[in-house]
């Protein structure tokens, strides 16, 4: 009996043991798989944070990025100064789209053809209109088309008949050839100071068609500017016309006018002009002049020239402003922006005066040459480097020309030189004067 107990009690502790050992063998039921939730990726600023705020006036920062999503429509005229550059539009509108998905689409058009594609965008619900006029049209209609469709836009390079800032007309964003004028009229105070030791000498004038307003701002900015030194003096005002042989042939005169160390510059209205005075210095053995060209444009040439000390500055006329068009847009969209009516498009003065900025002019000569472009761009280059001094400009220059309450007055203050006779000191030894020859 006792050992018939004895095995039933094994055959139970063997039962439980068994049981425990299968507990222990099966594994933990698996986790399920958590399902990854989509995190969207945060927005990010398409214009770089260093983009100078003197050139985006009734903005807090460079940068805008829009809460929501717009559509953006940009008419490029085709004798507009931007359509050279179109392509720095299309990929400005790529790189908005995957920041901040904005749908930029692009119209570039025949002059006659520019109402047509405003009319089309319209009818696409864009949000803002970007129009780079083209031709010398006044396009008043353009700015009715807007308004009837209550869409905001604003201009590029040139303005349109109708009143900026006022109804749909946010804004215009172009030159402001006073101010080259008067960055130009600065450097070569500049310029001569580190020279002598003081501001003064005699500076020749090359203008383009003198009845043309570029010219007239131009050669009145720089008045204002020289005014301020008694020694500096215009010494003589000849037109070049747009035309290398004039502009040669007027390089001639002010050399045979001008003898070596009687001369100590030459302004002249851009870069090819500035290549034809520097060929025509080199003919003539003025090494004086060399370096000593004052030009704007900011080609490549022009900015060649500079870097190898044969220009002493070129201005930047900005051929492509499409960062700072669409900063403003979106701003005006998101409603947080005091837009000014007139924007001044970006403005830099290059000169090789430093390392550093002999250093900087090569690194945008060899990115404008690797992206195709002629001229300088907006999105190309360093921008502290280049940006005149702004306790100097509250000085010379705290406002634009058009902007004062009587912008006339203003303007009247100085005659150009473009408008008065061309009046040399010096005769030629033949008796007659440069402007007779």
């Amino acid at each position: 009996m006792k050992k018939r107990l004895l095995a039933i009690i094994f055959i139970l502790l063997w039962s439980v043991l068994c049981e425990c050992s299968a507990v222990q063998t099966v594994p933990a039921a698996a986790e399920p798989e958590q399902t990854p939730v989509p995190t969207e990726l945060p927005k990010v600023p398409v214009t770089p944070d260093d983009y100078p705020l003197c050139f985006l006036h009734g903005l807090n920062e460079a940068g805008v990025i829009s809460e929501q999503s717009y559509h953006i429509g940009i008419v490029i005229g085709e004798s507009s100064p931007y359509a050279a550059n179109t392509e720095e539009f299309i990929a400005l509108g790529k790189a908005y789209k995957d920041a901040m998905d904005i749908t930029v689409t692009l119209h570039q058009a025949d002059d006659a053809q520019q109402m047509q594609s405003i009319e089309q965008l319209l009818a696409d619900d864009v949000d803002f209109l970007i129009f780079a006029p083209g031709g010398d049209d006044p396009l008043g209609e353009a700015d009715a088309l807007c308004a009837g469709q209550g869409v905001p836009y604003m201009t590029l390079g040139r303005r349109i008949e109708a009143a900026p800032g006022t109804g749909s007309y946010v804004c215009t964003i172009e030159p402001d050839e006073y101010l080259i004028g008067m960055l130009t009229g600065l450097d070569i105070a500049d310029t001569m100071k580190a020279q002598y030791g003081e501001s003064f000498g005699n500076i020749a004038e090359i203008t383009g068609v003198v009845s043309d307003e570029t010219s007239i701002l131009r050669s009145r900015g720089m008045r204002r500017a020289l005014a301020s030194y008694i020694g500096l003096n215009v010494v003589c005002s000849v037109a070049g016309n747009d035309d290398n042989d004039t502009i040669y042939k007027a390089a001639e005169n002010i050399f045979k006018a001008y003898r070596e160390g009687e001369l100590d510059g030459i302004v002249v209205p851009d870069d090819n002009a500035a290549l034809t005075v520097l060929q025509a210095a080199l003919d003539y053995d003025r090494n004086d002049v060399v370096g000593r060209i004052w030009s704007t444009g900011a080609t490549v040439d022009g900015l060649t020239g500079v870097y190898h000390g044969q220009l002493a500055q070129t201005i930047e006329t900005a051929s492509q402003t499409g960062m700072a068009a669409m900063e403003y847009a979106l701003a005006y969209l998101e409603g947080g922006a005091d837009i000014p009516s007139v924007v001044t498009s970006l403005t830099r003065v290059f000169t090789a005066k430093t390392q550093d900025s002999k250093d900087g002019i090569a690194q945008i000569i060899a990115a404008l040459k690797e992206r195709g472009a002629n001229s300088c761009l907006e999105s190309v280059g360093d921008y502290d480097l280049f940006i005149r001094d702004e306790a100097q400009m509250r000085t010379h220059y705290p406002q634009r020309y058009d902007t004062y309450a009587n912008a006339q007055a203003y303007l009247d203050a100085f005659e150009p030189y473009t408008t008065q006779r061309a009046i040399y000191l010096t005769q030629q030894s033949e008796g007659e004067t440069a402007q007779d020859a």
